[in-house]
């Protein structure tokens, strides 16, 4: 099984709950902004942009080998951990999406589970997976699954509720609650529901 997630800073509850994942691929765009691809213009007193945050690196290698994930290789933005139960990891860095998504399009081809915790991606990532194959969305604890309050107009839980025909891109709908207790639903509406 094969897991994506986009905007995924140092979260590590995926690696926790979803044991029948062999392959993760993280997206984010830090360490270059924490804000897509934009910069603020402004530099702090160590010469970085304000948007920038140049120990990202170092805080994903911390937090992902508490829960057992080792850096292996680091070759220009892909980041390779795995752990002992031969689970891999790649985590591209300094990727936008959607501005960045064709230097990641091979990895859309295929995946079981789009994890979507703290930041809610763009729904122009459904159109490069195969239209016949069915994912499953994986939701966690902490992050607003409601209709209103968007930062952007192609935000996929926006286009969940307003587009019926959308949802036809998932299997079913994971949620993990603070106490890492697993809750399924079959359709969206049932997960948008008891989620909010």
């Amino acid at each position: 099984m094969k897991a994506i997630y986009f905007g995924s800073g140092i979260d590590t509850r995926p690696l926790i709950n979803l044991d029948d994942v062999k392959e993760f691929i993280y997206v984010d765009c830090q360490p270059f902004s924490e804000f897509g691809n934009i910069r603020s213009g402004n530099l702090d007193e160590d010469g970085y942009d304000y948007y920038e945050r140049p120990n990202f690196i170092n805080k994903i290698i911390t937090e992902f080998k508490k829960v057992g994930f080792y850096l292996k290789r680091n070759i220009f933005d892909i980041l390779y951990f795995s752990n002992n139960n031969d689970v891999i990891l790649k985590y591209y860095i300094n990727i936008s999406v959607p501005e960045d998504i064709n230097l990641i399009f091979d990895e859309l081809d295929y995946f079981d589970y789009l994890i979507v915790a703290g930041y809610h991606p763009s729904y122009k990532i459904m159109n490069y997976i195969d239209p016949n194959k069915k994912v499953n969305f994986v939701g966690f604890y902490n992050t607003y699954y409601g209709n209103s309050e968007f930062e952007f107009e192609d935000n996929i839980i926006l286009k969940l509720y307003n587009e019926k025909v959308f949802r036809n891109h998932f299997l079913k709908f994971y949620y993990f609650d603070r106490n890492n207790k697993l809750k399924v639903f079959n359709e969206w509406k049932y997960f948008s529901k008891k989620l909010n």
